[in-house]
Order: C-alpha cells, then sequence, then structure tokens
C-alpha cells in the first residue's frame, strides 16, 4: 500500500463514519410512521400466541416404525384432536402420556405462548393462519409421530 492508497482510504472510512453519524441523528419516525411498519411488515411476526401442544411419538424398534406403530400415534392424536376444551386435553394429554404421565401432572405444561416468529415450523403454518378459531385442533405428522396443537388465541 502507498500513501495515495492509504490517503483515499483514510478519506472514505472519514466520509462513511460522518455519515453513519448523520444518519443516526436524524433518522427518526414519528408514531403513525411506526405504527404503519408494524401493521404491514411485523405484526404477523410479533403476534402473541397461545396454544396447547403434545407430541405423540410413534414407537421405533431399531430405528423403524411399523405401521402398527404409526396406527397407534394417530389414534393417540385423533383422540387429542376430539378435545373440546383445554382442560379436556390437557387431561387427554396425562392420561396418555404413558410411562411420562408424572410430566405431565401438571396441566399447564403444554401451554405455550410464544411469538410467531420464534414458534418451531413444523407447526408455524398452522397456528398463524388467520381463519384459526379458538378451540381449533390439528395433529402434524411428521418424521416420528405427530405434533397435535390445541389453539387458544
Amino acid at each position: 500500500m502507498n500513501e495515495d492508497i492509504f490517503q483515499k482510504n483514510m478519506e472514505f472510512a472519514y466520509i462513511a463514519t460522518n455519515y453513519r453519524q448523520y444518519l443516526q441523528d436524524n433518522y427518526t419516525f414519528n408514531d403513525d410512521e411506526l405504527d404503519e411498519k408494524y401493521e404491514t411488515d411485523m405484526k404477523d411476526d410479533y403476534a402473541s400466541i397461545t396454544y396447547r401442544m403434545y407430541y405423540v411419538s410413534a414407537e421405533q424398534v431399531d430405528g423403524e416404525i411399523s405401521d402398527e406403530a404409526w396406527a397407534k400415534a394417530k389414534e393417540i392424536a385423533d383422540l387429542l384432536c376430539a378435545a373440546k376444551t383445554e382442560d379436556e386435553f390437557a387431561e387427554l394429554v396425562y392420561e396418555n402420556s404413558g410411562d411420562r404421565q408424572s410430566t405431565y401432572e401438571d396441566r399447564d405444561v403444554t401451554r405455550h405462548t410464544y411469538f410467531a416468529y420464534s414458534i418451531s415450523a413444523n407447526y408455524n403454518e398452522w397456528l398463524v393462519d388467520e381463519s384459526r378459531e379458538p378451540g381449533d385442533t390439528t395433529a402434524i405428522q411428521v418424521d416420528t409421530g405427530y405434533y397435535v396443537l390445541y389453539y387458544i388465541d
């Protein structure tokens, strides 16, 4: 690097630093602009969603899941999907959680509230669907079982 190149780099750095400072000092939003930005670009991502979720695992033997194991997992998933209330869903989870029953003694362990952007891609699309109504349920099949969801709000 010679002195001319060094001087050009320093001038560029000086201009960039001053421009950054100018933007920081002068780039402001009023409340209406912030509200509009939120409504058009961020509302869905920062919506708070409350739901109950339980994972029904299909039993594997030597890394394989038999048709019978899938059928049993689906049967439990369908039973949970038939829940009419949150409490019924939580109770059915407790009753059908097998050797993990002690985990679900606290019925609120299946209740979750998260921002939409932070919810697993496995079931985010279903939860953020605008047609979703409180009490809606679904079972979403994945590689090793079903996520069973009960939408609250």
